[in-house]
């Protein structure tokens, strides 16, 4: 997700939208627009190491402390959705999901953002989200990973 791009002008949005959400409609200022659906709020394109091992922390970056692993790296999407009825929030959610060879959307996970216990900025890309676990992701720059952690603390703990 570029930093300064609209929601409406961005079309790496608009497929993810049209993948994952029915209507495929969605009002960018209001993510509770009509009832019964799920809209989102922000993404951001990741890369994750699932290649072993520990995940990184503050103290101990990628590779450190690690033995034979060897680091594998998946492009992945962390789409922060609300799910609304009757324009009431029922749900935050975190999902990762992939793209597919055909610019459409597929979610592999999916977590209530109650469940998150602790983000970790590691350095200007790389983040740590703890829920049962934790999970390293990195962006292609410090603005989208700004973007997407402020976006994410705000609706987590308002």
């Amino acid at each position: 997700m570029a930093e300064n791009r609209q929601p409406s002008l961005d079309p790496e949005r608009q497929l993810i939208v049209n993948s994952l959400f029915s209507d495929g409609a969605e009002d960018p200022v209001s993510p509770t627009h009509s009832s019964g659906t799920e809209s989102l709020i922000t993404y951001c394109k990741v890369s994750e190491d699932t290649g072993g091992g520990n995940s990184p922390t503050v103290d101990r970056p990628f590779g450190i402390g690690k033995t034979n692993s060897r680091i594998d790296v998946k492009i992945r999407y962390l789409l922060v959705t609300i799910v609304s009825k009757n324009g009431k929030v029922q749900k935050v959610q975190l999902h990762k999901a992939k793209k597919n060879p055909n610019d459409t959307f597929s979610i592999g996970r999916t977590w209530q953002l109650e469940q998150v216990r602790k983000i970790e900025s590691v350095d200007n890309v790389t983040f740590v989200i703890t829920i049962s676990k934790p999970y390293c992701w990195s962006t292609e720059t410090q603005g989208e990973k700004d973007v997407f952690l402020s976006q994410l603390l705000k609706v987590r703990w308002k």
